[in-house]
């Protein structure tokens, strides 16, 4: 069974890159001639965004989790105003509106629960080797004593 702990990691690891694929596609649906263009090439930067996001909630500690929801569900308002503003095109109202939102509850996520979240390579951390600073690890090993043995 999995860990109710890691339940709100992998919640998030899954919306950023539904998120990513709802932006894409309406970056790719015809918008009919919105701004002279024909699609909106803007919402390509925000779907990358949420892939590098995925990575960054993995590897990153507490509070640059939170910094990175808040950026992430700050952006997500993005697609959703310009999907509004856009006109009546339905599907790319929709795709965007749907990146735009499943942003939004990543980033509430993270900005909610980033804190508490697994880290990636946590576990494989040394307990109290951060305590310690290098001259003294030096020191301990000039004096015959292992700092690893404790």
């Amino acid at each position: 069974m999995a860990d109710p702990a890691k339940r709100p990691l992998w919640t998030i690891c899954a919306l950023l890159p539904l998120a990513a694929l709802a932006l894409w596609a309406a970056a790719r649906v015809d918008w009919g001639d919105v701004a002279g263009e024909r699609a909106l090439p803007a919402l390509v930067p925000l779907a990358l965004l949420d892939l590098a996001a995925v990575a960054a909630v993995l590897a990153l500690g507490p509070l640059p989790r939170r910094i990175v929801g808040l950026l992430v569900g700050g952006l997500g308002v993005v697609p959703v105003v310009s999907a509004f503003s856009a006109g009546p095109f339905l599907w790319g109202r929709a795709l965007a509106v749907t990146g735009g939102a499943l942003m939004v509850a990543a980033g509430v996520l993270l900005l909610l629960l980033g804190h508490r979240l697994p880290r990636f390579g946590a576990k494989y951390a040394a307990p109290g080797a951060a305590a310690e600073s290098e001259p003294d690890l030096w020191r301990a090993l000039s004096e015959g004593d292992d700092p690893t043995a404790r």
